[in-house]
Formats: C-alpha cells, structure tokens, sequence
C-alpha cells in the first residue's frame, strides 16, 4: 500500500469512532438525519490505487463501531444506509432508527449492494468528472441505496 493511500485510510478512521445520535423513535427523525450523516470522497489519484474491497474494509469498522455505540441502548435497532451522491461526487452514509419504514430521500431508492455503490464511485473518482454525474443525477429518477439494520 502506497503511503498516500495509507495515509488517506488514516484520515478516514477519524470518521470510524464519531459519536451517533440515537433517538428515541420516528419522532427524531430530522434530529437523526442531521447529526449522523457523514461523506468521504476521494481523489483521480488516489481511486486509482482503491479497490472496493478496500472500502468495503473500511465500511466494515464504521457499522462495526455504529453497532457498538447501539447496543448500549437497550432494545433500539437502526437503519444504516450507504450511497453514492453524484451532484458533489461522495460517499455518503447515515443512521435513522428502524421504526421509519421509509429512508429520507426525495427520489425513489432502489436497493443495492455495498460492491456496485462503490464500483460507481470509483468509476466517477478516477475520472473526476463531476459536472456530468450531477447532470445524470438530475436525470435519474431512483437513487441506489444500500442499507441493514444494526
């Protein structure tokens, strides 16, 4: 592993222990949303050098340590969700609780797996060509969307 990418993963972790909030049902939705969200994204240079798997290892700790910061809530479960935001070119991830049935989204979501979101995003990265990934999300009606509940 190159000392960039190494040094990039290590920027990354910080990212891995952030405290969640875990509300108290579907009435804290909002509060949720917003305070659990994070995005990462990654340079030409540096998506040339990643594999999938290597975030796939990466995401691995972020719900490992969700799931961690979960269990001390007696009883509650939450939703991860995981996506790739083309209009500003990021990995974007987020935990609501699991009473909401439906994930905030304004365009419809179609269920997909960790491996194809990642795909794309490196795809996109290595190419850096933002203008027309935002242009194809405009044009998109459904969004993909990985998530499990913790």
């Amino acid at each position: 592993m190159s000392a960039a990418k190494n040094a990039y993963f290590r920027q990354l972790e910080k990212l891995v222990d952030e405290t969640i909030f875990v509300g108290s049902g579907i009435d804290d939705l909002q509060e949720e949303i917003h305070k659990n969200i994070l995005s990462f994204d990654v340079n030409p240079a540096l998506a040339r050098e990643c594999s999938v798997s290597d975030f796939l290892r990466y995401i691995d700790l972020i719900v490992s340590n969700r799931r961690k910061q979960i269990k001390t809530k007696q009883g509650r479960k939450m939703k991860f969700f995981l996506w790739f935001d083309k209009s500003i070119g990021k990995i974007s991830f987020n935990l609501i609780s699991n009473e909401n049935t439906v994930l905030p989204f304004d365009k419809p979501v179609v269920a997909s797996e960790m491996v194809e979101i990642f795909a794309e995003f490196l795809e996109f990265s290595k190419g850096g060509n933002l203008e027309s990934a935002a242009q194809s999300e405009v044009t998109t009606e459904k969004i993909s969307v990985y998530s499990q509940v913790i």
